[in-house]
């Protein structure tokens, strides 16, 4: 059965369409277009019309292209910023009157679930014990995996459009801002990062678009662009990731703009999202990076 799958994140909508025969799946299509869903009033707990105008206009755009490539049924998912969204109900009813498209609004619960689903799909078996952390706008998730078992799943209304939106940082960001980022950091994550670390974990495996954009950018800046592309899973070194962090805490939006590998869509919060895996390498003590290509998106297409 030819499948679509719309993840609406608060800072990207995602398409992903695949045919599913029993339990083989081959992907067909994939796309994804910026939807700032939380800009100007996430921690509020609103969807301004602007938000929600654009992510009709995507979902328009998603119908389209569903219908072009003949898909047969389609599953559409909310995270972060719609749950947490007073207006939500408004929002939804909209998008179906408008696209024909019916959305199922996900817990933070059942969005880590699907990201280890996805992730777990391109991992080897002798990982052992691991974290996977999906970084997202609206919120981030937090999953423990003890000898190649599923321990702990956490998700965290901590994603970069809420800290841009709470914190405003300077570009390029200054030396005191992310003293006060990560001391909030340490605040809100503190007793769980305590409670993890008896768990002696030393890799940690990236999902999703920030560590897709780190490992873009790692690429072009000592391999060639193409380096990681091959696999599912790829390791990095950490010396290549404390260059980036490096170089991004101190350029600006427009010198970000223009460096091999960014991803556009994430310009405005690639600068935050290192800060906090820097901030989780440090607190854990960290030594193996990884990063995997698949996430909730595909999580959500294995368990159908």
């Amino acid at each position: 059965m030819r499948t679509a799958v719309i993840d609406l994140g608060t800072n990207t909508f995602n398409l992903l369409i695949a045919d599913i025969n029993g339990a083989e799946i081959d992907f067909v299509y994939k796309a994804k277009m910026p939807s700032k869903l939380g800009e100007d009033g996430i921690n509020d707990s609103i969807l301004h019309e602007d938000a929600c105008s654009r992510g009709v206009k995507i979902l328009r755009e998603y119908k389209k292209i569903i219908e072009k490539h003949g898909v047969e049924e389609v599953h559409a998912i909310a995270t972060s910023a719609v749950r947490s969204a007073n207006n939500k109900d408004l929002f939804i009813k909209n998008i179906a009157e408008k696209t024909g498209i019916h959305v199922n609004v996900i817990s933070g619960q059942e969005e880590a679930e699907l990201i280890y689903k996805g992730v777990n799909r391109t991992l080897n078996d002798n990982e052992g014990n691991y974290l996977i952390l999906d970084i997202g706008g609206g919120s981030t998730e937090f999953i423990l995996i003890e000898n190649n078992q599923l321990k702990t799943l956490k998700s965290f209304p901590l994603g970069m459009a809420r800290l841009m939106d709470k914190f405003k940082p300077s570009e390029p960001i200054t030396n005191q801002e992310i003293w006060s980022i990560e001391s909030y950091l340490k605040l809100e994550l503190g007793d769980f990062l305590k409670e993890i670390k008896s768990s002696n974990i030393k890799t940690l495996v990236g999902s999703s678009g920030s560590f897709d954009t780190i490992l873009s950018m790692i690429a072009h800046q000592f391999y060639k662009a193409g380096h990681f592309r091959k696999n599912l899973s790829n390791e990095f070194e950490r010396e290549h990731f404390n260059y980036l962090y490096q170089v991004l805490i101190q350029t600006n939006l427009k010198e970000r703009r223009e460096m091999p590998g960014m991803d556009l869509i994430r310009v405005e919060m690639m600068v935050l999202a290192v800060i906090f895996t820097n901030f989780i390498i440090r607190e854990l003590g960290l030594v193996k990076l990884m990063q995997s290509r698949y996430s909730l998106k595909e999580g959500l297409l294995f368990t159908l």
